[in-house]
């Protein structure tokens, strides 16, 4: 029971950091999650835990990696191959050499090894939290989808070369020499292990998916498990790179749901994997967060206690190491920049052109700008912390571990710092992108709006009508569907709005329905002074007033509220009904043999809904007119929202009344999936014409599948 309390806790507080981020967008997720994470350590009802540091990297960092490595993008990852694997393993090597010889220089009691093992824990980058700092930012061409590859990478160079050279503390030897065979044995093993395993465990997939059709759960929980399952095969079987395995393995499962079509074309699999797998990655790498901020009331307190070196002096060196870490990622940049574009992978013609003119696509961006950017993107986070957490607490010997809590300590100060000077540094360094992302926006409207011209100009409008033939039951349907869809791409095209803009739109719809409303309450206060309170027409009037109230409430609070009392009048009518139908059946006395209950039914609703059809005009008109009213007044989108709701509904309220929402459904779907269809057609051509960057077109895409 403790463990599942504390579990909540983190995951409580991992969903907080992300709250708070949003409200905080200059600060990353991760250092809200820190300081979240430190505040649960001094919650005293909570029971303390600890988490073996083996089973951390079997449960939450091999999954971790794996998550990167299945949602990689394989066609931007083999465009930038030569600067992702120069920043992936000569960038570790070197930084592991010249910031581990910093370390020795600056605390002679770490021996070289430890040394060593320090800067290889601080070479891991994190993708993650550079995107949180850089959100509304344009990044130099490409450079993102760099530091994603290097960020898959260098997690398993760093993690390979801090096992190396936690092994030479171990044994008491280092030997440049066999630490280099050691790398490129455990490396190279691990990936072909990796490999193999991953061919094995995708045909074992495709059997147990063709088993378990019915339950894609089972699936899902079958690739959850094959990190898991990889890295301890590797790690214990065959004393390889458990982390690399994991990653080649990851490629293959991405390899195969785009090769092997059968995932894809069967879509509840596929989009639950897809969806489980990003929040399994979110969760993970939250915890680690959340986890280290648990940690570093202890580290700090050890650290104050054994005074192995002085709190301040290790900041200062933090900083010290932080600072030389960015300057080697910064000259390592600078010094093979060419290497760094997309055009030396392109054809003969544009490298021509590249040359002639000796300027490189980087998005309006100079060497040293760019060289600065990927320097200050160079954040340190989750693998950094999960490494530092597998330094032993003693040697072989039984001796403890040279300055193992200071060790700790400055490997949590790094991913810190990092992660403030980043948050700082960046945005003076890096072009805004607000302008394009309005661009990118108003192509996102104006697609919206054309497909809505689309499914109009091919809909025919529902008249209202009681008789319940097949043509009007389809033509209801059609109706209703219709203006659920129209509803939802007119919120989208003003979610996509400018922020202001879009809480502007929606107040004033707010305010000129809440003028309606009064209208056309006052009007019938009148018809119920005029028929009596209890007259079924009347209160056919106020249910439909409800149902279009829910059409444009935003609140949660009032929905449940209106469902409610929706409920209850609705149960109370369809019961009048029901004893008006029993009425009309004795008194003809129709035999069984010729009943025909749905008409009878429509009868008796006919002559409960006679003076409902006699109305409704009426409130039509009162609703138009307050509208036409709000013209001058209010925001014209606010307007056309409000004035597409009464021509869609106006006519069908009380259908959903008298039919099951269920019935409908087909109908909205298939329109639905119409209108994403017409959206997507339209960006991919104005990506085939030029007129749309792939960037801004795969961005739009992406958010279509709504």
């Amino acid at each position: 029971m403790n463990i599942l309390v504390t579990f909540l806790f983190i995951v409580i507080f991992i969903i907080l950091g992300t709250i708070l981020n949003t409200k905080f967008q200059k600060v990353p997720t991760a250092l809200f999650q820190v300081a979240l994470g430190a505040s649960f350590s001094l919650i005293t009802f909570i029971p303390n835990f600890n988490l073996d540091t083996h089973t951390f990297m079997v449960i939450v960092v091999a999954p971790l990696l794996f998550t990167d490595g299945y949602k990689l993008s394989r066609s931007k990852f083999w465009l930038y191959k030569t600067p992702i694997f120069l920043m992936a393993i000569a960038l570790v090597l070197i930084t592991v050499v010249i910031v581990g010889s910093i370390i020795h220089i600056l605390l002679p009691a770490i021996p070289v090894s430890a040394a060593f093992a320090l800067a290889a824990i601080l070479s891991p980058t994190d993708a993650i939290a550079v995107k949180s700092i850089t959100k509304g930012m344009k990044l130099p061409k490409g450079l993102m989808d760099i530091l994603e590859g290097e960020s898959l990478l260098n997690d398993a160079a760093g993690l390979v070369s801090f096992n190396i050279a936690l092994a030479a503390v171990l044994s008491g030897t280092f030997s440049m020499i066999k630490a280099t065979n050691d790398f490129i044995f455990v490396a190279l093993g691990g990936g072909i292990v990796g490999l193999i395993l991953g061919i094995i465990l995708i045909k074992i997939k495709r059997i147990f998916g063709s088993l378990v059709k019915s339950e894609p759960t089972a699936l899902v929980t079958f690739q959850l498990l094959t990190p898991i399952f990889v890295y301890i095969v590797a790690d214990r079987f065959f004393e390889v790179s458990g982390i690399i395995a994991v990653v080649t393995t990851s490629i293959i499962y991405n390899l195969e749901r785009d090769v092997l079509q059968e995932d894809t074309l069967n879509s509840e699999p596929s989009l639950l994997i897809e969806s489980t797998q990003t929040t399994m990655g979110y969760l993970l790498n939250g915890f680690v967060f959340v986890f280290l901020g648990y940690l570093l009331p202890d580290i700090f307190i050890n650290m104050y206690e054994h005074k192995e070196v002085t709190i301040t002096t290790t900041l200062i060196y933090s900083l010290i190491i932080t600072i030389s870490m960015m300057l080697t990622r910064f000259a390592f940049v600078y010094i093979f920049y060419g290497l760094f574009q997309p055009h030396i992978f392109s054809s003969f013609q544009k490298i021509t052109k590249v040359l002639s003119e000796r300027k490189f696509d980087t998005g309006n961006y100079s060497r040293l700008e760019y060289s600065i950017i990927a320097s200050l993107g160079g954040i340190h986070g989750t693998i950094t912390i999960a490494t530092a957490l597998l330094i032993p607490v003693t040697l072989t010997t039984g001796e403890q571990f040279p300055l193992r809590t200071t060790i700790l300590f400055i490997a949590s100060c790094v991913v810190i710092l990092s992660m403030i000077i980043g948050a700082i540094f960046l945005p003076l360094v890096v072009k805004t992108s607000n302008k394009e992302y309005l661009e990118i926006n108003s192509i996102r409207c104006e697609m919206i709006n054309d497909a809505i011209k689309e499914i109009s100009n091919n809909h025919v409008p529902y008249v209202t009508s009681i008789e319940n033939d097949k043509k009007t039951d389809l033509s209801r349907k059609k109706q209703i569907a219709y203006g659920m869809v129209v509803k939802k791409l007119m919120e989208q095209e003003i979610y996509y709005s400018n922020k202001y803009e879009a809480r502007q739109i929606i107040s004033d719809i707010q305010k000129i329905y809440q003028n309606i409303l009064t209208a056309e309450k006052e009007k019938l206060k009148e018809l119920s002074n005029k028929y009596g309170k209890k007259d079924f027409s009347v209160n056919i009037l106020k249910i439909r007033l409800f149902r279009r109230s829910k059409l444009v409430t935003y609140s949660l609070t009032r929905q449940v509220i209106i469902q409610m009392k929706l409920s209850l009048m609705e149960l109370k009518y369809k019961r009048q009904i029901s004893r008006t139908f029993i009425k009309n059946r004795l008194k003809k006395k129709v035999s069984k043999k010729n009943e025909d209950y749905d008409n009878e039914l429509t009868n008796a609703s006919s002559i409960l809904f006679s003076t409902y059809r006699e109305n409704i005009n009426e409130f039509n008109n009162i609703a138009y007119s307050v509208l036409d009213q709000s013209k001058d007044l209010y925001h014209p989108r606010a307007i056309n929202f409000l004035n597409s709701i009464l021509d869609n509904f106006n006519n069908v309220l009380f259908i959903r009344f008298m039919s099951d929402p269920s019935t409908y459904k087909n109908e909205f779907y298939e329109l639905k999936m119409e209108a994403i269809h017409l959206q997507k057609y339209r960006i991919m051509t104005m990506k085939k014409l030029k007129h749309i960057s792939a960037e801004d077109a795969d961005i739009i895409l992406r958010d279509l599948n709504y």
